[in-house]
């Protein structure tokens, strides 16, 4: 729990920089504003500072490396969004990476953040703090606030996999009717599977306008 990690002091370092000068000044636009996104990045700040103490630093490869490998085709999908490049999405080749990054994001999120994230909290975090706190009283705060904030990431992740799950199956279902407040809802929360989803909206006004 309290044990020195170079390599992980380096990572939470990294990200604590990359929240405070980047993800939560970003947040003051409201296209990049959702209440569960600036929760998130706020957690994730007090969570860095809390590491850096140090505290939970073993941890750190995991939670801030392998949950973070959903993000890699994540960004792609960004960055190709019909939103923002529409030329580009009549282009074979560039729709099929697009595709196939949606679907590597899908299954990376629900592998590192559905079955592993859990795996991890309830396996191994609140069992070491439970040991640590039992044997000293001093550590029960500590322990207490990492607890807070290892079941409070857990709730986030398993939210935002519920949208997802719920996007695979509306496009296996083909689901009508109310996928427009569905989908507002969705947007308003959780901007990854807002990019996730809606590359279906453009791809499908063009079949109509063809």
């Amino acid at each position: 729990v309290h044990g020195d990690f170079p390599t992980s002091d380096w990572l939470v370092s990294l990200l604590l920089g990359e929240l405070l000068l980047w993800d939560i000044p970003m947040s003051a636009f409201p296209s990049l504003r959702s209440a569960a996104s600036v929760g998130h990045h706020v957690m994730m700040a007090l969570a860095c500072v809390i590491a850096l103490q140090p505290y939970l630093l073993y941890y750190v490869p995991f939670f801030g490396g392998v949950i973070e490998l959903s993000s890699i085709p994540l960004q792609v999908v960004d960055v190709l969004h019909p939103k923002h490049f529409v030329e580009w999405t009549e282009r074979p080749r560039v729709a099929q990476l697009n595709a196939a990054c949606r679907v590597a994001f899908a299954a990376l999120f629900l592998l590192t953040r559905t079955a592993l994230f859990p795996f991890v909290v309830f396996g191994q975090v609140l069992p070491d703090l439970y040991h640590v706190a039992s044997r000293d009283p001093d550590e029960r705060v500590g322990a207490a606030v990492g607890s807070a904030l290892a079941v409070g990431f857990l709730l986030l992740q398993l939210y935002w996999s519920r949208l997802i799950l719920r996007q695979i199956l509306k496009k296996r279902g083909g689901e009508g009717g109310s996928k427009a407040s569905i989908r507002s809802r969705e947007e308003a929360s959780s901007p990854a599977t807002a990019r996730y989803s809606q590359l279906d909206d453009v791809t499908g006004h063009r079949a109509v306008e063809a």
